[in-house]
């Protein structure tokens, strides 16, 4: 939900990033199947959804440290990692700063709440610390769009049970939503010294465009003109090859993409020179969300 939100979001953040939002209720999860008071098919829950600029320096995390790393980094905590999950190897007691250093955690903001979750799982609900461990998730247990997945186990009478996750889900959930809405989802961000760039782009030809989709026109178009280079120089390709070229575009209220066959004449492939003084990105995003009913059984 916050991701749909996420221009308004913006606007009340003056534009700046990093910055979070909360939510708390209610879970109906029709799928579940029932066992005891741990698995329910209503619980309640809380999730935060952590707004981060990517980097652009290699050398560098992906995403940026996170400003109150000092205040967690020195926490000593339990972790199993994926390698000693699949090595049937003991979890290991470490400081997060040394999680950080091996290469265990993705980015310092994952980091940063496993801190924090492991502080409000032991300060504020009272549960003891040798009982609570971070579970990195193996490679076939994430879901396909998250570069790094912890769970926040606790020991009780069922075994370790996963009462907190904290996921990279990287800028998934806002390029689907941009996708399906045609709705810009972008943060910004003004370059103290514009640069000028070349880039081949698709040019969309409205008039022809118009009388092919008619009212679905306004979609195509801006499927179009939303290529990256590399997906347009491979449309203009196809179109070269077979005299016509097929894409998926999503259309408002449509569940599912649509294909579109386009001729010749309703695109333009052209290599233009911008002059840029505003960048614009997808923002990563860093979601930890906590079993409230579970934490409360505990």
């Amino acid at each position: 939900a916050s991701a749909a939100t996420l221009n308004r979001l913006l606007e009340y953040n003056g534009g700046r990033l990093p910055f979070a939002a909360a939510t708390i209720g209610a879970a109906y999860r029709n799928e579940i199947s029932p066992r005891g008071l741990f698995r329910l098919r209503e619980f309640h829950m809380a999730e935060i959804e952590h707004f981060c600029p990517e980097f652009t320096d290699p050398e560098l995390n992906r995403l940026q440290p996170h400003p109150k790393w000092a205040t967690v980094k020195d926490l000593e905590l339990q972790f199993w990692s994926r390698e000693a999950q699949l090595a049937n190897g003991p979890m290991e007691a470490m400081t997060l700063e040394a999680a950080m250093e091996r290469g265990l955690i993705n980015n310092q903001t994952i980091a940063y709440f496993i801190g924090r979750t492991a502080r409000f799982l032991v300060d504020r609900c009272g549960l003891k610390a040798p009982l609570v461990r971070f579970r990195q998730h193996l490679m076939k247990q994430m879901a396909h769009y998250a570069s790094d997945c912890w769970d926040a186990e606790v020991f009780c009478s069922q075994g370790w049970l996963e009462c907190v996750g904290i996921a990279d889900r990287t800028c998934f959930d806002l390029t689907q939503h941009m996708r399906a809405t045609g709705v810009e989802l972008l943060a910004r961000e003004m370059l103290e010294n514009p640069i000028t760039v070349e880039a081949f782009r698709a040019i969309p030809v409205k008039g022809p465009l118009g009388r092919g989709f008619r009212g679905g026109m306004k979609a195509v178009a801006a499927h179009l003109e939303g290529l990256g280079e590399e997906e347009a120089r491979t449309l203009a390709q196809a179109m070269q090859d077979n005299g016509k070229a097929t894409v998926l575009v999503s259309f408002p209220n449509e569940s599912e993409p649509r294909e579109c066959e386009l001729l010749p004449p309703m695109v333009q492939f052209k290599t233009v020179t911008d002059k840029v003084s505003v960048r614009k990105y997808t923002p990563m995003v860093v979601e930890p969300s906590f079993g409230i009913s579970r934490i409360m059984l505990v």
